[in-house]
């Protein structure tokens, strides 16, 4: 079991209890220099000349693919990820160009396989720790600062990948903020999952049931007397996720809480 699928193990696990493993393992990892085919029969040579990564194809001229310096990558073995990110049914290959946070964040640049133009075409950002939601043709990119896991979710167009969610892990063991684009990169919208739910279907808007904490948390929810904790839908988030807002009613307008006030136990 290579270390990228290690990595890869560890960002589900703190994403959601159920993990989808087919959809991971589509990701493989090599070491340089190493060998893959973009499409049948087309045999690509992926090796380490003056400190560049150069690409040779078998009929075709060489491609520089950017530079490589082996001992600031260490102690990351996997040099260069092999999958078809943007789902086209060709092999695609990522880049190793950094490694942050101890060695959990890897980071790639993707060489998309043009199969008009015969060439790998480099992909406008790097992608961290990349997994694929194959059943949904989303590209996930995960990193990790501090104690919270962030995601840049992109989806195939015809080829094209286009980002669609930013995720948050907010103040809050289970639940993740999500902000969604258009295909303009517009902001639509934000809304609130759960880990399970957002590892599954990301593009779910059922708004995860939560207990609030008894006493003032919940009496600013529930009027009156109250000798249980109410179960309320959280449907937003704000301030790096300090704050939520919840509902008790679906339909409701909710009201704007601290995410302190959320029991853990669900």
């Amino acid at each position: 079991m290579n270390i990228l699928f290690m990595r890869i193990f560890t960002v589900l696990l703190l994403v959601a209890p159920a993990l989808h493993f087919a959809d991971a393992t589509r990701v493989t990892a090599k070491r340089l220099p190493a060998v893959f085919f973009p499409v049948k029969n087309l045999e690509v040579r992926l090796s380490v000349v003056n400190g560049r990564v150069v690409a040779k194809m078998n009929g075709g001229a060489a491609q520089d693919l950017g530079a490589f310096d082996r001992a600031e990558m260490e102690p990351a073995t996997d040099e260069v990820v092999f999958a078809d990110f943007n789902f086209d049914g060709t092999t695609d290959v990522g880049i190793l160009e950094g490694v942050g946070y101890g060695g959990v964040n890897l980071f790639y640049r993707l060489f998309l396989y043009d199969k008009i133009g015969h060439k790998l075409v480099q992909f406008k950002t790097t992608i961290g720790n990349p997994s694929l939601l194959v059943a949904k043709k989303l590209l996930i990119s995960a990193q990790r600062s501090g104690p919270r896991w962030y995601q840049t979710v992109y989806r195939s167009d015809g080829g094209s990948l286009i980002r669609v969610y930013e995720a948050e892990m907010l103040n809050h063991p289970t639940l993740w903020g999500v902000t969604e684009y258009d295909a303009n990169d517009k902001l639509v919208g934000q809304r609130v999952l759960d880990g399970g739910t957002l590892e599954r279907d990301p593009t779910s808007k059922a708004p995860p049931a939560v207990h609030l904490k008894a006493g003032e948390c919940s009496d600013r929810i529930i009027k009156g007397p109250n000798t249980q904790r109410p179960n309320v839908e959280v449907i937003d988030f704000r301030d790096n996720g300090e704050s939520i807002k919840v509902r008790v009613a679906p339909g409701g307008d909710g009201v704007w809480i601290s995410a302190e006030c959320l029991a853990e136990e669900q």
